[in-house]
């Protein structure tokens, strides 16, 4: 899922925490930044389709949000995983690195009993989001991005690219493809942007229709 915006940015190839560009500056987060990665990214999912299927209350939306992205952080951030971001947490991008599964047995162990506690009679619409989101993922070795998303009041600075070019860097360094899923089609137009192509439709039952997209190494 995804909402993102556009910019170019100087980029260092390492893995380490601290700053790889400028203008705007992007960062490898580490874990201490959870709880602001996690407030980040469920402002900018506030007014995304998958979102508000997921919890049409709006009252409820972001601190339900807020709750899961900081659950999933908190349990899936040791190793294999990879994330950017910029302009003091205004925007933040998650990378599953290529070998790793989206939750390993004893992740989704930890992560789904919490997240079934969080979104309570709406548990059976995350099932459903999960299960067909898994069933049509690519199973070649590839760059994931699950999540990116820019704050509302910071869209339009070129944040959303800024945090997306990093990974599709070491993705070509490494010759390997990167895969998304896409919620809008305005979100779709710019990964279009960054080489990406619709591979196909996913059709949640009963919910949203997101693009699945697929970007070649370079």
């Amino acid at each position: 899922m995804a909402q993102t915006i556009d910019r170019t940015v100087s980029m260092d190839q390492s893995n380490r925490p601290g700053h790889i560009g400028t203008r705007p500056s992007v960062r490898i987060a580490s874990q201490e930044h959870t709880p602001q990665v996690a407030d980040t990214l469920a402002a900018a999912f506030l007014a995304d389709p998958v979102a508000m299927w997921l919890v049409p209350d709006d009252s409820r939306r972001m601190p339900l949000m807020r709750r899961f992205f900081q659950t999933v952080l908190d349990k899936v951030w040791q190793g294999g995983r990879l994330i950017y971001t910029a302009g003091d947490i205004q925007a933040a991008s998650v990378w599953v690195l290529p070998g790793r599964a989206q939750l390993t047995d004893e992740e989704a162990g930890a992560v789904m009993p919490a997240l079934a506690e969080i979104f309570g009679d709406r548990r059976p619409a995350l099932e459903v989001l999960m299960s067909s989101m898994d069933e049509h993922h690519p199973h070649e070795p590839h760059y994931y991005l699950p999540f990116i998303g820019t704050r509302p009041e910071s869209q339009g600075q070129g944040l959303g690219s800024a945090i997306l070019r990093p990974a599709l860097v070491r993705a070509d360094r490494d010759g390997m493809p990167a895969y998304l899923e896409a919620t809008t089609e305005r979100n779709r137009a710019l990964y279009e942007r960054h080489g990406f192509v619709v591979i196909g439709r996913l059709e949640v039952p009963d919910g949203p229709t997101m693009f699945q997209m697929w970007r070649g190494p370079r």
